[in-house]
């Protein structure tokens, strides 16, 4: 057993409240990248470039995977979209990094660009070049020789900012993407939902202050960042929420409009099947704004089949847990009842 599992099965006997960030963090970081690498073959490719820098989406292939075309799990990490990398070690839950080894899938994991230095329409045009690039043949071209992917079989998984971006990719982009199924693990980034970063009663002027003069640093719309693996900007994280100032670092209230939850349910046509998962005690996105996004998701598109599972527990609550979760094997045949099905 290794190092990191053995520090792992000790935290894990804690209840979520009890367990430390500084504790938690450096073992999902190792425990994390071990398992990536026992498991999986990984290639960095570039999809697209923005003021000479890269944007890349990171590769994972099981080890061992055969010929046959394999079904595709494309995971968008969180972070607020403001931290982060592809994928974030910190916050990818056990059971969603496993998901594809265990279906013989392989894992696409992209980055895009973060703000503030990227304005919210902006990071939402890097998800839609990213799905062109998955299915115009350069995707294919950049795994191994004897691998290659059915395009017709893709779920999309995200936790946090991710599960914003996997919903977002389902209504805005999937005239592109050709998603089948969609998980959205406690999913936030709508500027109009309500319960969107509220500012607090009492906020700590040296906060306000700290982000100011960050602000001063950037160029938003013209700086480009795409990687910033966690506990970097972590300081920059917390303000953030401590001073419910999220929608500031998007942009105007101009460029937030393409972002709203309003316009995307506007302008989808169809919805492929979501499961939404999220704990009842988060204080990042509260239960209230999943419950808010279902419903109108439930108004605007009637025909949607959606899972919803609430459970006890923070913000990333299910980072620890794996495929043989009850709740979390009830969900993914939810998800691959419609993700390997043959045809539409």
């Amino acid at each position: 057993m290794r190092f990191s599992t053995v520090l792992l099965t000790a935290v894990s006997l804690l209840a979520p409240a009890a367990m430390s960030q500084d504790l938690i963090t450096p073992i999902k970081i190792q425990f994390t990248n071990l398992e990536l690498a026992d498991y999986y073959d990984q290639t960095n490719v570039t999809y697209k470039t923005v003021n000479n820098a890269s944007i890349d989406a990171v590769i994972f292939v099981p080890k061992g995977l055969k010929h046959k075309p394999a079904p595709v799990v494309v995971q968008f990490h969180g972070g607020a979209l403001v931290v982060g990398t592809n994928p974030e070690p910190a916050f990818f839950p056990n059971w969603v990094m496993n998901l594809p080894r265990a279906n013989n899938a392989i894992l696409v994991s992209p980055a895009y660009r973060l703000a503030p230095e990227a304005k919210a329409y902006q990071i939402l045009e890097d998800i839609r070049d990213f799905w062109k690039w998955l299915h115009s043949g350069t995707f294919q071209k950049a795994l191994p020789n004897n691998v290659s992917a059915d395009l017709s079989k893709i779920l999309v998984a995200g936790e946090s900012a991710g599960g914003y971006l996997s919903l977002q990719s389902a209504l805005l982009f999937n005239d592109i993407a050709k998603i089948k199924a969609v998980i959205a693990q406690y999913p936030g980034g709508w500027p109009d939902i309500k319960g969107f970063n509220p500012t607090p009663a009492v906020v700590d002027p040296a906060l306000n202050k700290f982000l100011d003069d960050f602000l001063k640093t950037v160029n938003p719309g013209e700086d480009v960042l795409s990687q910033s693996p966690w506990p970097q900007r972590a300081d920059l994280f917390n303000a953030i929420f401590a001073t419910g100032r999220l929608r500031e670092m998007y942009g105007t209230p101009e460029d937030l409009v393409p972002a709203t939850l309003e316009y995307a349910l506007k302008k989808a046509t169809s919805v492929p099947p979501v499961w939404f998962l999220q704990g009842d005690h988060d204080s990042i996105v509260p239960k209230e704004t999943t419950d808010e996004v279902i419903a109108k998701l439930k108004k605007a598109h009637p025909k949607t089949d959606i899972k919803y599972t609430v459970r006890p527990g923070e913000h990333g609550f299910d980072g620890f847990y794996s495929l043989d979760k009850p709740f979390i094997a009830e969900g993914v045949a939810f998800v691959k009842k419609y993700w390997l099905r043959d045809g539409r």
